[in-house]
């Protein structure tokens, strides 16, 4: 949270400096920015306890479970995105198709 403070106190200093830099929608952006890092802060400090708990009553944790700790956060995270920004639309190119030539093919090496 003191992050999210100290980013907006930047935006402000930079809004007193250079009004007609920042757009309302820069602002808005910045906005989101700091919503979705104070979230991503919350859960993971909510993340660390749950671990030192762990850590004291049953000893390391197994590499499996810390790794579905990051694939839930990744989760998580994406589907806020999603939320706020709409889905992302994969854009894949063609590819070219390359074909060699029939001389090639037979040709003796």
């Amino acid at each position: 949270m003191i992050m999210a403070m100290e980013i907006m106190a930047e935006l402000e200093a930079l809004l007193r400096i250079h009004p007609m830099t920042l757009t309302d929608l820069d602002v808005a952006a910045a906005q989101q920015l700091v919503r979705l890092s104070g979230e991503d802060y919350s859960s993971n400090n909510n993340n660390q306890k749950k671990r030192r708990r762990k850590n004291k009553n049953e000893g390391d944790f197994e590499d499996g479970e810390e790794e579905f700790d990051r694939s839930s956060q990744n989760e998580i995270t994406s589907k806020t995105i999603e939320e706020n920004f709409g889905k992302e639309e994969e854009v894949a190119r063609p590819r070219k198709k390359r074909y060699r030539s029939l001389v090639s093919v037979y040709q003796a090496p």
